[in-house]
């Protein structure tokens, strides 16, 4: 089992990705995102996001009612439908799923971010959870008729309210359902580097050991994204691969691979 969580930028080649997993038919679940086209929607909306930093400094979007529609046209509509007709004309069955369809992913509503406005500490109020369960019988009878699920955000909060929700959050919840499970994660960089303005900076192999020290180093949404790997390497590795090469899945070897464990042979760093 594996678990691939496309990112959502807009140079990530779907259709490359759609002929690699038409040639390789191994069980697999997408978590699909889509905060470019989210964007584009909400430029053409005349509507701005709105980035809060939390107490912590992890900056997140905030999510409004706007923000949930945006979402609801950009990820469950735009992106998924056309994602699934590009598996389709690749020869691959595929299902989209939202959180909120046949309640599939289940999240505790977040009280609010507390965050700095004007020089004072408040709690925001937002329209986002914390995933916490999953309905998998639903996903075992995709699996059963060799049809690929691709989820997507929203999920359902307490009340069966859509709210926003972190896809890595979502990747750790179904990783911990299937574990031992590798997760692949498709970036629009060649996987992480040790500096990100130097493409020729990356770094092949990561332990866990490893870990709090590039946490400590890394900044905004990658400092994020890096404590949620952390959690995931303990229910197996975590791949980082580039997702605008021709074949994103076929040349994942050449990214980063996160493991728990000491690899067999030594990478120094890019310095």
């Amino acid at each position: 089992m594996r678990i691939i969580k496309v990112g959502g930028g807009a140079g990530i080649n779907l259709a490359g990705l759609a002929q690699d997993l038409a040639a390789d038919r191994q069980e697999t679940l997408i978590v699909l995102g889509a905060h470019a086209e989210r964007d584009r929607l909400l430029t053409r909306l005349g509507e701005q996001k709105t980035t809060l930093v939390s107490k912590s400094g992890m900056p997140s979007v905030q999510t409004d009612k706007t923000m949930i529609d945006a979402i609801a046209m950009a990820y469950t509509g735009l992106r998924a439908t056309r994602f699934v007709e590009t598996l389709s004309q690749a020869g691959v069955s595929a299902c989209h799923l939202s959180g909120i369809d046949g309640g599939l992913i289940q999240a505790r509503r977040r009280r609010g971010i507390r965050t700095e406005v004007d020089g004072r500490q408040m709690i925001v109020q937002d329209l986002s959870g914390k995933p916490f369960e999953v309905r998998l019988p639903l996903l075992r009878s995709l699996f059963e008729l060799n049809i690929l699920p691709v989820i997507t955000i929203p999920v359902a909060d307490e009340r069966g309210c859509a709210v926003n929700a972190d896809n890595d959050e979502l990747v750790l919840l179904f990783q911990r359902a299937y574990s031992p499970c590798t997760v692949i994660q498709l970036i629009e960089a060649p996987g992480l580097l040790d500096d990100p303005q130097r493409p020729e900076s990356l770094i092949p192999e990561v332990t866990q050991n490893d870990m709090p020290g590039l946490i400590e180093k890394a900044k905004g949404g990658m400092k994020r994204k890096l404590h949620a790997v952390n959690r995931m390497l303990q229910n197996g590795p975590v791949i980082f691969a580039d997702g605008r090469l021709p074949r994103p899945l076929s040349q994942m070897n050449i990214g980063t691979r996160f493991t728990q464990e000491e690899p067999h042979a030594h990478h120094a760093y890019a310095q």
